[in-house]
């Protein structure tokens, strides 16, 4: 399950990436900090396979994704422009 909430997290910050990252928004320093987030993410999620591996469990595709219902990208960017507490369309 870790592993999951890893790969969401690295997911998540990664759309935020490229949002910050578009030249509409242009927030490079912002961009910069969500993908270096996202790497992160990804290398615990890493760390975590290969100690899973080497004691012997298995890591099943189900554990890399789908365990939260992940917005589409226009409601995302409304959440971005609105904020945390902004209402669901």
């Amino acid at each position: 399950r870790q592993i999951a909430v890893e790969n969401w997290a690295s997911q998540q910050y990664h759309a935020m990436f490229a949002y910050f990252r578009r030249q509409t928004v242009a927030l490079p320093n912002v961009a910069a900090f969500f993908e270096r987030s996202s790497l992160e993410e990804r290398e615990h999620m890493h760390a975590l396979i290969e100690y899973q591996s080497k004691r012997g469990g298995i890591v099943y595709r189900s554990e890399l994704g789908g365990l939260y219902r992940i917005p589409k990208l226009k409601d995302r960017v409304y959440l971005m422009e609105r904020g945390p507490r902004a209402p669901m369309a």
